[in-house]
């Protein structure tokens, strides 16, 4: 469908409504829940959005640990969310359980919402508020989840700013030999990421400052090193037009065209010594720590830097 890239994507859920839920429940946090929805329209896209301003469902199967749940009701959430991502397809999802048959609920819910954490890069934003609000009062319950529509994964970004280094005087050589400033990409998910048309920056008045070249991919747990080093001319490699401030400064990855140009993911420190790395501990997650060994092009340690 042209305007979406295919990428793994995740998304968070809420609940709007909840019955007696038992079994399994899809607020577990130690568990991703995996929803696929089946549409038999072939033309369901256009009709979500023809209903968009109406707040009008449309029919489809929703699949979950293998039972199947007939006729739920789906639409576009009414919010900023949508407009903020533009022709992007990362929208936000509303699931009416029992829109054509009254009693039916998954595992005691009856609604579901969706939501795509728009201008939100860590994609954990509204989880960790919800689940800390439940601590203390009332509250919405939130997890992530995985959607697949039609058998496609659509809902967080796969591709994570994984390390970087802004001294670099011995870690690692760029292909002509020099040592310079550099940025560590990770695919964290389990399929190949096309990283075509992407964009790295490192000023807030210029996100589109350096954009990935076409055919730029990642395939799974692959790793990928973007020279920082105004050296945009320069090959083999990929090399951008910035240099890091090693006193400080943020890194920030954004999406293609295609996808509206979305925040996936920044980096910030304020300051790093030669040598020094930024970079995710455990490997491809959070948080990020200032480490004196650093390891590109390979996963960082298991336990915080010291």
């Amino acid at each position: 469908m042209g305007t979406r890239a295919s990428h793994t994507l995740w998304v968070w859920l809420i609940v709007c409504w909840m019955a007696v839920a038992g079994g399994q429940d899809l607020y577990d946090e130690s568990t991703v829940p995996v929803l696929q929805l089946k549409f038999s329209q072939a033309n369901w896209w256009a009709q979500l959005q023809a209903y968009y301003q109406t707040k009008t469902n449309i029919p489809a199967t929703l699949i979950v640990d293998g039972v199947g749940y007939e006729g739920v009701g789906v639409r576009f959430r009414r919010n900023t969310s949508y407009q903020m991502t533009g022709t992007s397809q990362k929208k936000s999802f509303n699931i009416e359980i029992d829109f054509t048959i009254p009693d039916q609920r998954l595992m005691g819910y009856k609604t579901l919402n969706l939501l795509n954490c728009a201008d939100d890069a860590t994609f954990m934003r509204e989880v960790l508020y919800s689940n800390t609000c439940r601590r203390q009062i009332p509250s919405a319950k939130a997890n992530f989840v995985r959607l697949e529509i039609n058998g496609e994964n659509w809902g967080i970004y796969a591709i994570v700013l994984n390390e970087v280094m802004a001294k670099n005087k011995s870690t690692l050589a760029d292909p002509q030999g020099e040592f310079d400033d550099w940025i560590e990409l990770k695919n964290v998910s389990d399929q190949t990421v096309d990283l075509s048309g992407m964009y790295l920056t490192d000023s807030a008045d210029r996100p589109l400052k350096w954009q990935f070249p076409q055919g730029t991919q990642l395939a799974p747990g692959e790793y990928l090193i973007v020279w920082a080093d105004e050296d945009g001319g320069d090959e083999p490699g990929l090399h951008a037009n910035f240099r890091l401030a090693a006193d400080g400064e943020t890194v920030w990855l954004y999406d293609a065209a295609r996808n509206g140009y979305m925040l996936l993911d920044c980096a910030t420190f304020e300051g790093l010594g030669t040598d020094q790395s930024l970079a995710r501990y455990p490997d491809g997650t959070r948080p990020m720590q200032v480490s004196s060994a650093p390891s590109p092009l390979g996963p960082n340690a298991t336990t915080k830097p010291k």
